[in-house]
């Protein structure tokens, strides 16, 4: 069975609770854009994301800082949200968690 569900507007970095096995399926792509986006100046993204100005800068920051390589989080662990919440990933055991990856 897959699920497929939106991602949420908020993430944090998880990597103590559920190692990650494997890389996203588009880290390619990602590196991609990633180097495309950091060749932008901060008004072009902020224009680009259509954002305010506190929004822009605290992820402008973040985008010049991201390592793809580094602090993989699993999708279950990184989102918060309410869809997210309710799944309760800190509440599974170790087979529900195998289960789910």
């Amino acid at each position: 069975m897959k699920i497929i569900i939106a991602p949420a507007k908020k993430m944090k970095i998880e990597t103590d609770s559920f190692e990650s096995t494997a890389v996203p399926a588009y880290i390619e792509e990602t590196k991609q854009i990633l180097a495309a986006l950091r060749q932008l100046s901060y008004h072009e993204v902020q224009l680009l994301w259509k954002c305010s100005d506190k929004l822009a800068q605290v992820n402008y920051e973040w985008l010049q800082k991201m390592d793809l390589n580094r602090q993989l989080t699993p999708a279950i662990m990184a989102y918060v949200g309410i869809q997210y919440q309710y799944m309760a990933p800190d509440l599974m055991t170790q087979k529900q968690l195998e289960y789910i990856q």
